[in-house]
């Protein structure tokens, strides 16, 4: 991130919200967890979501989506975008696993991503490199505790 980029603390009692796409972050009719955040090691466990001091209104985030799914549309012909899971910071913050993984959300616009633009992530315990598949099962069935409100985005 530049020098020129401003990065600001998102306060506990702000929202984040994270596209969903259909159909590979759902599955059977629900929504896959596994899909909607994948904290892949080559993005630092990082997934990006959007800050709603920036977007406040559900249509702006909406908009949002379409324009992402608009500007991916070559490399995913077949993708539809079908709202926004929203969740608190403070419960964003106040996540842990059995084996201490936690969670954070960091403003970051770099890259001309926005100044709505944050990052959710992993917080790993020192010593472990990555989350072992036991751990990466109990983040997915917590983490739909937090974001659990829904915004469909209903096709014009």
């Amino acid at each position: 991130m530049s020098a020129m980029e401003i990065v600001e603390t998102i306060p506990s009692s702000d929202n984040v919200s994270r596209h969903l796409f259909f159909p590979f972050m759902f599955e059977n009719d629900d929504i896959l967890w596994s899909q909607v955040f994948t904290f892949q090691s080559k993005n630092d466990f990082c997934d990006s979501v959007v800050w709603r001091k920036y977007i406040p209104s559900t249509q702006e985030v909406h908009a949002l989506g379409c324009e992402k799914l608009e500007n991916d549309k070559l490399r995913y012909p077949n993708r539809k975008y079908f709202g926004a899971c929203t969740g608190n910071v403070y419960d964003i913050r106040n996540f842990k696993t059995d084996h201490n993984i936690q969670l954070d959300v960091e403003h970051d616009q770099s890259n001309g991503q926005g100044k709505h633009h944050a990052h959710l992530k992993l917080l790993l315990p020192e010593g472990m490199n990555k989350p072992k598949p036991n751990d990466r099962s109990e983040i997915f069935s917590k983490i739909r505790l937090i974001f659990n409100r829904l915004e469909e985005y209903i096709i014009p």
